[in-house]
This record gives structure tokens, C-alpha cells and sequence, in this order.
């Protein structure tokens, strides 16, 4: 590996100091083999979590916690392609519910909020170099704004990796090339590099100045996680710098990050940091009782001492994600992304906290399985684009059929009723092309 080919790379692509320097530091993670494992010896599961938000006891009065929540400021990470279900545009875009997109419902979200509490709470987006300019089309045809903050900040980017050997048959990683697409050579850095970003473009020091103290970062392909009084006062009360929302963990969600306890101290351990041999124990969600929904509170003071501290490199463990350098090709050069994950940050604070959440909280739509779920009747949106999942199914579409988004919408041209279902399970190629009522375990 020459150092030198990505500086100049870098140099070429104007790529900020502190990325280049994040980069090369979790580079030489990979090159000295320093393992991210996490071994089951080494922690212990979660028991209890700090405090829990509990939907039966939801604040009536909340007038006390106006001039605390006036000091917030919403971050959505806005930087994927959703390339796993076949898309080539933001994820954003894509529509969900009632003929909106995630990101027509999120700025609804705050609006409504902001109107119904003559605030003027900022929903800032980080959006990727991939999803910046569709994402500014959707904004502008929306009419949304921020009154005193930017809408935006950009995520770095970082080369994606070609792994060889050399003639002394070491291993060298160099920057892949695509020449077809040489846009297709980068990827956005995972989304821990929210931390650098908002630190390196002045806008943690802007926030901190206009009197913001505390920021709320979630999915936006989570619509579950809005902005409401009933959680803020609960995050209140914890007074800790940091707080993860985690969620009970079942079957369906074996494979996400768990939280443990080492040394005393919160982690999250990813499924890229176990070894095979601890892979069965990490997917027992029966021991390890919470996954982390990547919804977190965090306060701007807190996160700018910790930015100086580090001279805005977080010693945050690194994922490897081996994939194609076209992620709609299946047959193009398979590379290495290298990642950082926001969660990751919980064990650099010492007085890191948890609040268990509610399914409502977590809606994510990471396949067309999560997909059907949103835009069926087993999930209600009211006058305030807030979602209200009536309740949870198992849904399983086969991938040979339904996997791509496209394929998806070409089966389903109308959405039957499943709120009077226990199970979905589509195992044919069928096509949904008229009004159908579903009731119990479906099995097609």
C-alpha cells in the first residue's frame, strides 16, 4: 500500500484533512490486523436498561419543558442508496406511506411540531455526496427551511478498497477503480462520521453558539423516531451526555448490534465484531436483551470536548464490509468498505445511558419485507405524520421476486389489508393487482 496514492487521491478529490486523517487511521486498524472482535469472555449482557418510555403514562403537561426542548436540534443521516433492495437513488425518496416519501414525511414531522408548539426546532439532514442533489430537488419542491441553521451538512467519503498481494505475497490494499462509474470508487464512511462532520464544518461550534445543547440523531429511514416531549423529559431526567434508544430484541432482530457491558462500561458489539465461533452467542437474543435502534441524544458540549480531545479523531472500532464495487452488480470487482458505526460512540462516554423504547419508536425499512409492512394498514399515520403500528407481524416476501424495490412494485400494484393478519409469508410469484383482505398466518 503507497500512502501516496491516496494522498494524491485525496489531493484530487478534495477530500478535508480530517477525513483523510480518520481514513488513514482506521486503514492502518486493517493493516496491522488490530482485531475489532469483541469475544463473549471478555463482556456481559445488558440486564436492565436506565429508564424506560412507557406509552401508558404519556406527559399531559409539558409547558415546564418548553425552554429545554427550544434547545434542541433534530439530525436525520441521510446518506444511503438503499443498494440492498436494487435502488440507485436516496433512500429518502422512496415512497412509504399515504404517497409520501421518508423525507416528505420527516419535514412534515417537524413542521406540524413546530406549529402545534410555536417552535422553531432545526431538522438538519447529513446527506452524502450520493444523496445530496436529489435530496436538494425534494427540499426545494417542499418549500422547507430552517429558520437560523443550514438544512445540511455533508458526509465525508471515503475510497473503497482493493485488496492484492504483493510479490513477497503480503497483503496491500490500493483505491479501487471503476472506470465505467468513477463515482462508484467511494463510499460514505458509516455513519459515525457524523462526529467529524458536524465537527470539521463548524457547525457543532454553530449550534453551540446559537444556544443549541443538545442533539437528537436518527435514521431517516426510521419514521418511528420524531421528536416529542415524552421522550425528551425521560432523556432529561438521565442527565447523561449520552443516550442510546434501545429496543427489546427478538428473533427478527438477532443479527443487529447488541449492547453489553465491558469493564463496566456500555458498548455495542456488531455482528462484523465477533469471530465464527462466537457467532451463535451473539444472535441469542434471549441473553443479549437489546439492540440499539441508532436513534441517540447527545449533548453538543459533551460531544465538542471529546471532538477537541481527539483533535476530532474517535478511536471507534472498525466494520469491514466486503462488497461488490457496483452494489447492483453482483458481478463487478468485490472491494472493502471501510466503516464506523454512530452507536460505536457509546463507550467514549463515561456516563453513557440507555432508554428502552417502544416498537413505534422503531420503524426502519431495510427491505422490502419492512417495506410491505409500512405501507399496509398494519401501520396508521395521523393528521401529525406520526406513525402508529397497530401491531407486529412476520413478514416474509421471497427475494427471488421481491427483493428489488422495482420487483416489489411490480407485484404489488395494489397493497392488500393485513391488519387483521398474524403472518404474511409469500413464497410464490404472485401479483397483488386488486383489493385483498388477509386474515391469520398466510402462506402463499
Amino acid at each position: 500500500m503507497l500512502k501516496q496514492n491516496f494522498e494524491e487521491l485525496f489531493k484530487l478529490k478534495s477530500v478535508s484533512k480530517l477525513a483523510s486523517e480518520i481514513f488513514f487511521y482506521n486503514l492502518n486498524k486493517l493493516i496491522t490486523n488490530q482485531s475489532n472482535y469483541i469475544k463473549t469472555s471478555e463482556i456481559l449482557p445488558l440486564e436492565k436498561t436506565d429508564a424506560v418510555y412507557d406509552e401508558s403514562t404519556e406527559t399531559i403537561y409539558f409547558e415546564h419543558l418548553l425552554p429545554e426542548i427550544k434547545k434542541v436540534a433534530v439530525i436525520k443521516l441521510n446518506g444511503g442508496l438503499g443498494t440492498s433492495m436494487g435502488l440507485d437513488q436516496p433512500k429518502s425518496q422512496l415512497v412509504v406511506k399515504n404517497g409520501l416519501n421518508f423525507l416528505e414525511i420527516t419535514c412534515n414531522q417537524i413542521k406540524k411540531f413546530r406549529e402545534k408548539h410555536s417552535l422553531d426546532t432545526p431538522l438538519i439532514f447529513m446527506n452524502s455526496f450520493n444523496t445530496q442533489d436529489k435530496t436538494q430537488e425534494n427540499i426545494q419542491k417542499i418549500g422547507f427551511k430552517n429558520k437560523d441553521l443550514p438544512w445540511f451538512f455533508i458526509e465525508n467519503k471515503s475510497p473503497k478498497l482493493k485488496k492484492s498481494n504483493n510479490s513477497i505475497n503480503e497483503v496491500e490494499y490500493s483505491p479501487a477503480k471503476y472506470s465505467s462509474n468513477p463515482e462508484l470508487e467511494w463510499a460514505p464512511p458509516g455513519h459515525a462520521d457524523v462526529y467529524p462532520s458536524l465537527y470539521e464544518s463548524g457547525l457543532l461550534d454553530e449550534l453551540i453558539t446559537k444556544g443549541y445543547e443538545y442533539l437528537f440523531i436518527s435514521n431517516v429511514d426510521n419514521l418511528g423516531a420524531s421528536l416529542n416531549f415524552n421522550i425528551f423529559e425521560k432523556y432529561l431526567k438521565l442527565d447523561s451526555d449520552f443516550v442510546m434508544e434501545i429496543a427489546s430484541r427478538t428473533e427478527n432482530d438477532k443479527k443487529g448490534g447488541h449492547l453489553a457491558l465491558k469493564d463496566n462500561k456500555l458498548i455495542l458489539r456488531e455482528l462484523a465484531q465477533v469471530s465464527s465461533e462466537d457467532e451463535s452467542d451473539f444472535q441469542n437474543y434471549l441473553k443479549y436483551k437489546f439492540f440499539n435502534t441508532n436513534s441517540i441524544w447527545i449533548k453538543t458540549r459533551a460531544l465538542k470536548n471529546l471532538m477537541d480531545k481527539n483533535k476530532g479523531i474517535l478511536d471507534l472500532p472498525i466494520i469491514i464490509n466486503e462488497k461488490n464495487i457496483n452494489p447492483i452488480d453482483p458481478t463487478s470487482e468485490k472491494i472493502i468498505q471501510l466503516e464506523t458505526a454512530m452507536g460505536s460512540a457509546i463507550s467514549l462516554f463515561e456516563n453513557a445511558k440507555t432508554i428502552l423504547v417502544p416498537p413505534k419508536r422503531f420503524i426502519p425499512v431495510k427491505n422490502t419485507n419492512n417495506l410491505l409492512y409500512l405501507l399496509s394498514d398494519l401501520v396508521f399515520m395521523n393528521s401529525d405524520f406520526e406513525l402508529f403500528p397497530q401491531k407486529t407481524i412476520r413478514i416474509e416476501l421471497n427475494p427471488s421476486f421481491y427483493k428489488n424495490v422495482s420487483d416489489f412494485l411490480k407485484r404489488f400494484k395494489v397493497i392488500p389489508s393485513l391488519k387483521n393478519c398474524d403472518s404474511f409469508v409469500i413464497n410464490t410469484d404472485k401479483i397483488f393487482d386488486k383489493s385483498e383482505i388477509f386474515q391469520g398466518d398466510v402462506l402463499i
